[in-house]
């Protein structure tokens, strides 16, 4: 929430503009991170409970040592690379920069250790605290940056240093943590076991795949329609940041529910269940976007002015619509993943991100920012006719379940 509440500070600052080459700037960090650093402590997790306490400290060292040379790896190749990247997404020179320090931020996100050992402990509040540090950081960041702004330079530092601070507090809660229980870590045997290497790069690989619906499509923007479209689809992404806030927090409480009524036979039900939310959802939606449509037209509003950049109402009404279509589908979702369909959810979000991609790259210079509704709407259609699919003949139903 206080991302959504520092985003004017730093648009009254900079100016869409601005703000664009700073979404654009993270927007590469953030997709070479998700590439390096395989972020190991799910695969932790994942052999724990299995594990003798000797295997449990192996697998802490494990992630210790993968997290340090994957991500060290890739700060050193994303510097030595960032004229590259700033070529890709068509920014000048000037910000070679303010793009390379970030390999730093790369570097520092070795969180596999902490993030596991903390879960592990069900040290829940440590992490809750991290991410208050990490907002009061970002808050603190921001206001400098609105009344202060050294340079541009020193600005991207300061917005690196919310993650930053987030991970070293996890570090020092983990190893208090850790100095308290009954674990240690030896690092005489510097050796990563295959079936722990292989499991964090699938996992990774899952990662990876989300990478055109977070961060690529900001990158294809920034480069066919420049900086100030990029910020604006942002702000777009927040708004259904907004909307995702109900559906994870939905989500989150109804998997175990949905699993047990797996477990127990009753997955017609649950999925009945499922169907009849996305219906009151997508009542919702034609209601909602309805009502937006009205009023701008009520009002001849046809475009939004944000600091001289134009955000037109047929984009914002399209975003909206798809969204929370989207988020209407939140059980269809949790229910795919209760069933275990995990590989079978990596081939369809292989299918609709290359979808999205193929369908953006063809048509953004055409229809600019309307084709990125496109593609999103196009994602969204092939996901959920798929996991409806894959249910409903899994169920055992005659025919794939509809909404009407």
């Amino acid at each position: 929430m206080i991302n959504l509440l520092t985003i004017p500070l730093l648009i009254s600052h900079w100016g869409m503009n601005g703000y664009g080459v700073y979404v654009t700037l993270f927007a590469v960090a953030a997709t070479a991170t998700a590439i390096f650093s395989l972020q190991p402590w799910q695969t932790v997790i994942r052999y724990w409970y299995s594990a003798d306490e000797a295997r449990q400290n192996d697998l802490l060292r494990q992630a210790i040592i993968l997290d340090f040379f994957t991500c060290t790896l890739g700060s050193v190749i994303f510097a030595f690379t960032s004229d590259y990247f700033l070529t890709l997404v068509g920014l000048p020179k000037e910000y070679d920069s303010a793009l390379k320090i970030q390999a730093l931020s790369i570097f520092l996100s070795q969180a596999g250790f902490p993030v596991a050992y903390l879960r592990i402990s069900d040290k829940f509040g440590a992490q809750a605290t991290a991410q208050y540090v990490s907002a009061g950081v970002r808050l603190t960041s921001c206001l400098i940056i609105h009344f202060l702004s050294p340079s541009f330079l020193i600005d991207i530092f300061l917005l690196m240093l919310p993650a930053i601070v987030q991970n070293l507090v996890l570090w020092l809660a983990a190893l208090l943590c850790l100095r308290e229980g009954k674990h240690s870590i030896n690092f005489s045997n510097k050796s990563i076991d295959r079936a722990f290497f292989s499991y964090s790069a699938w996992i990774n690989f899952k990662t990876i795949l989300d990478l055109p619906i977070n961060q690529l499509d900001k990158i294809i923007i920034s480069r066919y329609l420049g900086v100030e479209a990029t910020a604006l689809y942002e702000l777009l992404k927040k708004l259904g940041q907004i909307f995702s806030m109900v559906a994870q927090a939905l989500s989150q409480v109804s998997f175990p529910v949905l699993a047990k009524r797996v477990s127990s036979g009753e997955g017609k039900t649950a999925f009945r269940s499922a169907i009849r939310f996305a219906r009151l959802g997508l009542f919702a939606t034609v209601g909602a976007t309805g009502v937006l449509l009205i009023v701008t037209h009520l009002f001849n509003v046809q475009e939004i002015s944000i600091k001289g950049s134009h955000l037109s109402i047929a984009v914002l009404c399209s975003y909206v619509f798809i969204s929370l279509s989207s988020n209407s589908f939140i059980f269809v979702n949790v229910l795919f993943m209760s069933m275990g369909y995990i590989k079978k959810d990596t081939f369809i979000m292989i299918l609709a991100s290359s979808a999205y991609l193929a369908l953006l790259a063809a048509t953004i210079q055409r229809w600019q920012l309307q084709a990125v509704m496109l593609s999103l709407a196009a994602q969204v259609v092939i996901v959920v006719a798929s996991k409806l699919m894959i249910i409903s003949r899994s169920l055992s139903f005659d025919r794939p379940h509809t909404l009407s």
